[in-house]
């Protein structure tokens, strides 16, 4: 089962980025399959389903966003920023 969502968009938005309407919705659908996917929201295979693609041209994309292909589900983006608070403070 498929859901279709209309987004209305100006015109000038395809000629700005160089891009034709077709082009564009696949990149939205990437870019925020890669989002979600950083922020922990959804696995590889889950956001490559989002974004139509493969699961291993969802990987060349992270790489392309420069995302890390490692993100952990498990830790939430408050327990993450709280690691990285705590190192931070280790080295001082």
């Amino acid at each position: 089962m498929t859901i279709q969502i209309n987004i209305e968009l100006p015109n000038d938005v395809f000629s700005a980025l160089r891009s034709n309407p077709e082009t564009f919705v696949q990149e939205m659908r990437l870019a925020a399959a890669v989002k979600w996917y950083e922020v922990g929201m959804l696995s590889q295979s889950k956001a490559a389903e989002i974004a139509g693609v493969s699961r291993h041209q969802f990987l060349e994309a992270l790489d392309r966003y420069n995302v890390s292909p490692f993100q952990g589900l498990w830790l939430s983006a408050h327990s993450r920023k709280a690691v990285i608070h705590s190192k931070a403070v280790a080295v001082l």
